[in-house]
C-alpha cells in the first residue's frame, strides 16, 4: 500500500502517511475512500495530520488534481464538518505552499500549519487539543 490512514487511539487525530511511490493519479480514489471513512468514523471534532515527508514530489498537474479532489467538490475531505485543523509534514517548499492554500476559503478555509517532522506536528496538535479541553 502506498499510503496509510490511522486514527490515533484515544485521540481525535487522524494521520495520513504517504510513501515514496504514492501516485495522486493512481492512488487518490482509494485514498479518498479510506480517508473519508476514517473522518466519518470519528463522530466529532478531529484534527488531521498529513505526513508527506516520504512522498516523491508530485507534478504540478497532480497537485492541481489532488487539490480539486480534496477541496473543491461538495462533500470533499477539506469540507468535512468536524475537521478542525490540518498539520502537514513536508520538507518540500511547493507542498508547504499548497498547505497554506488550504486556509483560503476556496480550498476549505481550514487552519493549516506546516511542520518539518511528524513529532512536531503531533506536539502542536496535542497542545491545541489540551488548550480547548
Amino acid at each position: 500500500m502506498t499510503f496509510s490512514v490511522k486514527k490515533l487511539p484515544g485521540e481525535p487525530i487522524i494521520v495520513g502517511s504517504y510513501e515514496k511511490d504514492f501516485s495522486i493519479q493512481r492512488d487518490l480514489p482509494d485514498l479518498l475512500q479510506e480517508m473519508g471513512a476514517a473522518f466519518d468514523a470519528v463522530g466529532g471534532p478531529f484534527y488531521h495530520i498529513g505526513d508527506l515527508s516520504n512522498m516523491s514530489p508530485p507534478s504540478f498537474e497532480d497537485i492541481m488534481r489532488g487539490m480539486a479532489a480534496v477541496a473543491w467538490k461538495e462533500g470533499s475531505l477539506l469540507r468535512h464538518p468536524d475537521l478542525v485543523e490540518i498539520a502537514l509534514v513536508t520538507p518540500n517548499p511547493l507542498l508547504q505552499k499548497i498547505g497554506q492554500a488550504f486556509e483560503h476559503r476556496v480550498y476549505g478555509g481550514i487552519p493549516t500549519k506546516v511542520f518539518a517532522t511528524l513529532d512536531e506536528a503531533l506536539e502542536y496538535i496535542r497542545t491545541r487539543i489540551a488548550s480547548i479541553a
